[in-house]
């Protein structure tokens, strides 16, 4: 079993020297070119939202300064720089899983960084089930698969994630089964260790603060 912060029935009280606080940006899995490559990035709406930020605001900056000359191309310069936050705001990991080499932009905005390395630095993906403190009937719970480096070298990188509905009496990971699915074919592309630890509760990777 992978270490995690401590938590009911985690393993241990083991918490990495440094990993990444802040929100937790929506990443999926897409294998690309008869999978000869992995990237994990924000889903395509996500990219289309971003690009369609920047067409716009850069279009309608020149039209309202050029041809209506008003001073309300200020509002397009902050859907400009909405997109541009949007974009920076948002990690990314790309993988050539014939040579192994990784390519992870970590961080957001100013403090953004491209930190190049090896899938052989990577320890392990692992499954796991954090307890949503609000719901009104049974638990809401949310199931990421997170990627480990090896010596917390880098932060942890939740790679994909999904909200469920555990009913009374269900056991934790029986929402599980899709992103199970994903994290056994993910693991098996970058021929990593897969553990499954979605079968008690762990708190969430990321810190809100």
């Amino acid at each position: 079993m992978i270490p995690e912060t401590s938590g009911p029935e985690g393993g241990g009280g083991f918490r990495p020297p440094r990993r990444r606080a802040g929100l937790e940006p929506p990443l999926v899995g897409r294998l690309i070119g008869e999978n000869k490559r992995l990237i994990f990035g924000p889903p395509l709406w996500y990219d289309a939202l971003c690009a369609g930020c920047l067409c716009f605001g850069l279009a309608s900056f020149f039209w309202i300064l050029f041809l209506v000359q008003t001073p309300f191309w200020i509002f397009s310069l902050m859907v400009l720089g909405a997109g541009i936050w949007a974009i920076a705001s948002v990690e990314r990991l790309f993988i050539d899983l014939r040579s192994g080499a990784t390519l992870r932009f970590e961080g957001s905005g100013p403090f953004r960084s491209a930190v190049k390395g090896h899938l052989r630095e990577i320890d392990a993906l692992v499954l796991t089930t954090e307890i949503y403190p609000l719901s009104a009937i049974g638990q809401a719970v949310i199931y990421r698969l997170v990627l480990h480096w090896k010596g917390s070298v880098q932060p942890l990188l939740i790679v994909e994630s999904e909200r469920g509905h555990v009913g009374v009496g269900q056991a934790l990971n029986s929402r599980a089964g899709r992103l199970y699915q994903k994290g056994i074919v993910y693991a098996k592309a970058m021929n990593l260790p897969f553990f499954d630890n979605s079968n008690h509760a762990s708190p969430s990777p990321l810190s809100p603060f």
